[in-house]
């Protein structure tokens, strides 16, 4: 299973694992979000976010890939994309 999950803020690949419990993976570029104040702040909020729905999402290996427009969204925008991302997640497992 191989499934790409899309909005305007991040791109969400994802692939079955064995491992029993899902893992992250993140792709935030300097093109993509500037500098490292910012970056930094996306993975942050990537991994928050992952922590946060990890034990309700099936045994995957997801990548998660900024887009530019993340870099300028406010937190509560940036969980909310990431939440309805995790839910297509969920869907398709």
């Amino acid at each position: 299973m191989r499934d790409r999950h899309t909005d305007a803020f991040f791109v969400v690949q994802c692939s079955r694992n064995e491992a029993g419990t899902a893992r992250l993976g993140m792709a935030v570029s300097t093109r993509a979000a500037g500098n490292s104040v910012v970056r930094n702040r996306l993975r942050r909020l990537i991994r928050e976010s992952f922590r946060m729905h990890r034990q309700d999402l099936p045994s995957v290996d997801v990548l998660v890939t900024a887009r530019p427009a993340a870099a300028q969204a406010e937190n509560r925008v940036v969980f909310e994309s990431l939440e309805g991302l995790w839910a297509r997640v969920r869907a398709k497992a």
